[in-house]
This record gives C-alpha cells, sequence and structure tokens, in this order.
C-alpha cells in the first residue's frame, strides 16, 4: 500500500523520504527516497503498485534562486498545470532571463 508523504508542489531534496509502501500481508515497509533535489509535479494516486512502477514525478530544481522562489511561494495542494505554469514563469528572473543559465550567486 501506498502511502505518500508529500504532496504535489512540495520542495523536496534528494534522498528526502517522498513514501512509504507497506505491505498488508507482512507488515514490512519500504520507504521510498527523492532521487533528486526538485518540485513534486506529479504522485501515484493507486494505493497498491508493481514493483518498478513510479511513486512520484520530481522536477529537477538545482538553483538557489529558484529554490527560493519556490519556497516564498508554495504550490501544496494545486494542479499538475498550475504547478508546471508556475514553475515555468519563475524560471526566469525580473528580465526574463533563464535562471539555470545564469551564474549561482
Amino acid at each position: 500500500m501506498l502511502h505518500p508523504l508529500i504532496q504535489v508542489g512540495e520542495l523536496v531534496d534528494e534522498a528526502q523520504p517522498i513514501a512509504q509502501i507497506s505491505n498488508p500481508l507482512s507488515g514490512e515497509v519500504e520507504e521510498i527516497l527523492s532521487p533528486l533535489c526538485g518540485v513534486a509535479v506529479g504522485l501515484a494516486t493507486a494505493p497498491l503498485l508493481r514493483a518498478g512502477e513510479p511513486v512520484a514525478n520530481i522536477a529537477s530544481v538545482n538553483k538557489k534562486r529558484m529554490r527560493k522562489r519556490i519556497k516564498d511561494s508554495p504550490m501544496t495542494g494545486w494542479k499538475f498545470e498550475d504547478v508546471a505554469e508556475t514553475l515555468e514563469d519563475i524560471a526566469e528572473d525580473a528580465d526574463g532571463l533563464p535562471i539555470d543559465e545564469q551564474p549561482e550567486d
């Protein structure tokens, strides 16, 4: 059984627990860690998963400025389309330049 520990729109760190999967027959619980730093843009909704099925879609966010903008404007509880559009908007600075192409602070 899938037990998400994050919400769509939430900023997650690499190796942060994002879900637990429990076996109702054995009671065994496995923790699923985020493979990267980013924003959860989608989560599995089915409580039952097969081995290898994704539990979340994480959009990579590596730049400090973009992470700060996301922290300042939480997107939890949003629909996927709204999160995607906001990520596009905040990926640019005030001059419209992509943050990913600028040097780190």
